[in-house]
């Protein structure tokens, strides 16, 4: 039997329809967008922030202090010096084996020059107190200290403070100083020259 349907309830069933397929819609849309319970990797990612440090041989050799110090007595090397490269200790002349550095007579302070690793810790009736600490092959002595905190085996950055510049009886003359030794391969090194080179530079 052959149903009629008027215009106007056509009309409603194709609102109806319309309504109907508006929402599966919608709902599978939000189905397919709904945000995944594991975390979402971004497909584009910043990039690492780049950190290079540099290996213990290739640091730059800085001074042994952070005042304005001076030479008080330069390193023998054959040359003619305005400042003495020499000590006269009761009579007998011995060449400085290093440099040593005074700042206006005060104590300031000493640091290390090189990151590494203390090797020897002494106190001497000449030279005073004393610390040596190696990267390597290089060794770098600092003497006429005062008192010090560190032992064999610490572990020091460069531009830690070491102690303090004080008096010896070696060189009791120019006061409060430091003395540096620098020494690669048995081999000993201008202290002056070392400083602003990396330490695989050093020869």
């Amino acid at each position: 039997m052959y149903a009629y349907v008027n215009k106007k309830d056509r009309k409603k069933i194709y609102a109806i329809a319309s309504l109907c397929a508006a929402i599966v819609l919608c709902t599978a849309l939000s189905l397919f967008l709904r945000p995944n319970d594991k975390k979402a990797t971004p497909v584009i990612k910043e990039e690492d922030q780049v950190v290079i440090t540099l290996p213990e041989n290739e640091e730059i050799v800085v001074a042994p202090f952070k005042v304005e110090a001076g030479i008080v007595k330069e390193y023998f090397d054959g040359s003619d010096h305005d400042i003495a490269d020499y000590t006269n200790l009761d009579g007998v002349y011995r060449p400085n084996q290093g440099i040593d550095y005074g700042y206006n007579d005060e104590a300031f302070e000493v640091v290390s020059m090189i990151s590494g690793t203390v090797s020897e810790v002494k106190s001497d009736p000449l030279f005073g107190n004393s610390v040596t600490i190696q990267s390597d092959d290089v060794y770098i002595t600092y003497q006429s200290l005062d008192a010090l905190n560190l032992k064999k085996d610490d572990k020091i950055e460069q531009g830690t403070v070491i102690g303090k510049a004080s008096t010896n009886v070696y060189n009791p003359d120019l006061g409060n100083h430091v003395h540096i030794v620098v020494m690669k391969n048995d081999t000993l090194l201008n202290p002056k020259l070392v400083i602003g080179k990396m330490l695989n530079e050093l020869k």
